[in-house]
C-alpha cells in the first residue's frame, strides 16, 4: 500500500499523523507478513488527470501491481471534470502502463445494504448514505468530532485528530470550510429528512442556516441508527423466517399476545356499547349515538387486525417436511 503522504495544503492533516493513522489501522486490520506500507513522498502539483498517470507510473516502478483511482483524483475545486482522472486511462493500453488501473466512482457507505458503496452497485438514494469527503472529514476533525465509524476507522481518526492543522474553530466557532458545506458532504440526507432514513422535512433545510449544532445533531443520530437500519430490516425478516423460534425473543411474542387480548377487550365492549347506544344522542357531546359507536367499533376491529400476529413454534409445523425419510438424504438407499 502506498499512500501519498506529502503535504497538500497547509489546512490538511500533516503527514507524519496520516503514516501514524495509517500504521494503527494496519496494525489492527491487515494480516501481518502479507501486507507493506510504503509511502511515496511526492508533492501535489494538482495536474488532476495527468498527474494521476505520473502516480501511477510511479507506484509500478515502487512494485505496486494495483492502482486505486478515486473521482477526480489530484484535482481542485472544479477546476477539472469530474471524472477526468478516470477517462485519461481510455489513451493507454494496460502493456502501456504496466500496472493494473482500478477505477472508483464515487464511494459512500448505505446504511441500508449495509457496506460501502457507488451507484454503480446500491439502488438505495441519499436517504440512507454517508458520504465519504475527504474534506468533510478534515472539518469535521477541526471541529472536534471524530467521524461515523462506517466511514473512517476510529483507530485512524483518533489520531489524524491530532494533527489535522489548523485545530479548532476560530473566535466566531468557524472552521475552515462553513459548517453547512460540511454537513451536506458527508450527511446528504440532513439537507431533505428529519434523521437518517427517516421522512422528508416539511420544509428542506439549506446549506446557510445549518450550524455548529447541526453538526453535532447529525452525528449523534448516525451513531445511533447507522447500525440500526440493517439491523431493524434483518430483524423483521427473522420475526417470520425462523422456523427454530427459539432464536426470536419471547417478550415480543408475548407482548403481542398482550395487544391482542387488550384490543379484544375493547372491540368486546365496544361491540356493547353498540347495542345499547341510541340512534340519536340527547346530548352530543355528553353521550355518542349507535352511527358514531359503530365507527369506533369498526376502527377498533380494523387496529385488532393490524397487530401483529403472534407466532409460536406450533405454527410453523406446516413449513417442515420431508418427502423421503431422513436417513436417505445422508446417502442411505434404504427405504
Amino acid at each position: 500500500m502506498q499512500p501519498l503522504v506529502e503535504m497538500a495544503k497547509r489546512e490538511y492533516t500533516r503527514h507524519e499523523f496520516r503514516m501514524l493513522s495509517y500504521r494503527s489501522v494496519l496494525e489492527t486490520y491487515y494480516p501481518k507478513g502479507r501486507s507493506i506500507l510504503a509511502p511515496l513522498r511526492v508533492t501535489y502539483i494538482f495536474a488532476g488527470p495527468r498527474e494521476t498517470v505520473l502516480h501511477a507510473l510511479i507506484m509500478k516502478n515502487y512494485g505496486c501491481t494495483h492502482a486505486l483511482i478515486g473521482r477526480d483524483h489530484a484535482g481542485i475545486g472544479d477546476y477539472y471534470d469530474k471524472y477526468a482522472s478516470h477517462t485519461i486511462f481510455d489513451q493507454f493500453k494496460p502493456e502501456e502502463l504496466g500496472i493494473d488501473i482500478r477505477l472508483f466512482h464515487e464511494v459512500f457507505y448505505c446504511t441500508r445494504c449495509d457496506t460501502q458503496a457507488t451507484e454503480q452497485s446500491c439502488p438505495h438514494d441519499e436517504q440512507y448514505r454517508i458520504n465519504i469527503s475527504g474534506t468533510g472529514i478534515r472539518e469535521m476533525l477541526r471541529h472536534g468530532i471524530m467521524p461515523p465509524k462506517e466511514i473512517v476507522r476510529p483507530e485512524s481518526a483518533r489520531i489524524a485528530i491530532q494533527g489535522v492543522q489548523p485545530k479548532g474553530l476560530d473566535e466566531f466557532e468557524n472552521a475552515i470550510s462553513p459548517v453547512g458545506k460540511t454537513i451536506k458532504s458527508i450527511f446528504p440526507f440532513y439537507l431533505n429528512r428529519t434523521r437518517l432514513g427517516g421522512p422528508k422535512r416539511t420544509n428542506p433545510l439549506t446549506v446557510e442556516e445549518l450550524t455548529n449544532r447541526d453538526l453535532e445533531a447529525v452525528n449523534l443520530d448516525v451513531r445511533a441508527n447507522a447500525n440500526k437500519i440493517y439491523q431493524d430490516i434483518f430483524d423483521e425478516y427473522t420475526s417470520v423466517g425462523d422456523t427454530n423460534r427459539n432464536l426470536q425473543p419471547e417478550w415480543v411474542m408475548d407482548a403481542r399476545e398482550t395487544l391482542h387480548h387488550q384490543q379484544q377487550m375493547v372491540v368486546e365492549d365496544l361491540k356493547e356499547k353498540v347495542k345499547q347506544a341510541p340512534k340519536s344522542a340527547s346530548d352530543e357531546f355528553m353521550y355518542q349515538d349507535k352511527e358514531e359507536a359503530e365507527k369506533e367499533l369498526n376502527v377498533a376491529t380494523k387496529i385488532l387486525g393490524d397487530i401483529p400476529k403472534v407466532l409460536r413454534a406450533d405454527d410453523f409445523d406446516y413449513r417442515t417436511w420431508n418427502v423421503l425419510p431422513y436417513k436417505r438424504y445422508r446417502g442411505s438407499d434404504e427405504e
